[in-house]
């Protein structure tokens, strides 16, 4: 398939998670004063990736990397088009807070009847080993990301996805998106727009609690997907984010009553999808 029937064939997604679990743990103003080794009982693995087999470029300029910060120190690889520069995949064993994963991003086009899609992923597991040890973790995501189309019938979409693979739930969901022909959205709100600049930020704070033995796998995914597939526009987008281990404490036993996946399986009851109609 071409990528001019790639564009007019695809469908958006938007998927719109309740805030209601996470007021405890978003946008709060914390966080730690200095990076500090953690304990051993928690292992923390993973990859980054450019997910060039689902990427094309069509006419638009796309330039991005992703990056993982190990032990303090931060390797990354460039991408530009879809041709990536560095090794794949970036491997990772953290061992201290403030390590983590980063990505960004910057596409953009004008040529009518093309479009781009800019993806990329991480995939971690946290692990506690301890025999009796009950540990908190505290994730912190920070991430800003900007949108915008112009034309009779044109799209930018910015979205990061965090799923915790081990029970199959959307954890966090940040999305906007700016479309001339259907209507903007920003996360859970649609403004009532059409083609303006839509943009979201800030830092995001989500507390996980992992009894003895216990694994959770994530799969991150980030997109920026942008067309013009009629008429004469543009469309613009740009993304900054990085995930990173923000504490980790032991926890007394039955401090914390509710174990890690339960909180998710909670949090998941909550999520819904919206489907942007497909382009015609």
């Amino acid at each position: 398939m071409n990528v001019v029937s790639k564009v007019l064939k695809k469908s958006e997604k938007i998927r719109l998670l309740a805030p209601a679990l996470l007021a405890a743990t978003l946008f709060v103003s914390w966080s730690p004063a200095q990076a500090l080794p953690f304990t051993t009982d928690i292992t923390i693995t993973g990859t980054s990736d450019f997910s060039d087999n689902h990427a094309f470029a069509g006419g638009f300029t796309q330039l991005g990397s992703y990056s993982v910060k190990q032990g303090g120190v931060t390797t990354t690889n460039t991408v530009n088009g879809t041709t990536v520069t560095g090794g794949r995949p970036l491997n990772a064993a953290l061992t201290q807070t403030g390590d983590g994963f980063g990505i960004s991003a910057d596409v953009n086009g004008t040529s009518t009847g093309v479009g781009s899609e800019f993806p990329m992923n991480v995939e971690f597991s946290i692990f506690n080993s301890a025999v009796s040890a009950i540990y908190q973790l505290t994730l912190q995501f920070d991430y800003s990301h900007t949108v915008n189309a112009n034309g009779g019938n044109a799209y930018a979409f910015s979205e990061f996805l965090l799923v915790d693979t081990t029970n199959n739930l959307d954890v966090m969901v940040r999305n906007v998106l700016s479309d001339t022909f259907f209507g903007d959205h920003k996360n859970d709100s649609n403004p009532g727009t059409f083609g303006d600049v839509v943009a979201d930020g800030g830092t995001i704070f989500l507390d996980l609690i992992l009894r003895p033995g216990e694994l959770i796998e994530f799969f991150a995914q980030y997109d920026m997907s942008l067309g013009i597939v009629s008429n004469s526009g543009s469309a613009v987008g740009s993304f900054s984010g990085f995930l990173s281990v923000a504490n980790v404490v032991q926890v007394e036993t039955g401090s914390i009553p509710i174990p890690a996946t339960l909180f998710l399986l909670l949090m998941g009851g909550l999520g819904l999808v919206v489907r942007r109609p497909e382009r015609v």
